[in-house]
């Protein structure tokens, strides 16, 4: 996948990955491997979200049928977007999925990051000199934003568990 990057950025495409966490047989290292993939690949932007059992979907009556949804009428949540609503198979996923989620997007949108995967010896189409700069500075201060509001919702109920007493 790293050489497919590669040769699109080469001919001036930039790469917008998106990666979804959660899967039955994620493994421990999930959410860091994928970061460190799109570093080292040099991706141009990239979206992190949990699996989402959408009501209607098969994957929501699958997981509802093995008694694995954890919170009713979850997208009516504040914090749907960090929170899986449901007991991953994976305990590592299950105990931790928001931190982890919010670590993987400001490990790829920390300026380190940013500058690690702008290739300073390429040369660049205008669009992508224009283009990444500007967007990742904005991916940087979401990734911040939903750290705020992780830690505030934490402040918030520090002694809250997860659904299942996990």
């Amino acid at each position: 996948m790293a050489k497919v990057v590669r040769c699109l950025s080469d001919h001036g495409i930039g790469v917008w990955g998106s990666f979804i966490f959660g899967l039955d047989d994620d493994s421990p290292d999930a959410f860091e491997r994928t970061v460190d993939f799109c570093i080292e690949a040099k991706v141009t932007m990239a979206v992190f979200a949990l699996l989402t059992p959408y009501p209607g979907t098969a994957l929501y009556k699958r997981l509802k049928d093995e008694g694995r949804i954890t919170k009713d009428a979850w997208w009516l949540s504040s914090d749907h977007d960090t929170d899986a609503p449901f007991l991953p198979a994976c305990d590592h996923v299950a105990r931790g999925p928001a931190c982890r989620l919010v670590r993987a997007w400001q490990s790829m949108y920390s300026m380190s990051s940013i500058r690690r995967r702008y290739d300073f010896g390429m040369s660049h189409s205008w669009i992508q000199n224009v283009a990444y700069w500007p967007l990742n500075l904005l991916m940087h201060e979401l990734a911040e934003k939903k750290n705020r509001r992780r830690r505030s919702r934490l402040a918030q109920a520090p002694h809250a568990r997860h659904p299942l007493g996990l």
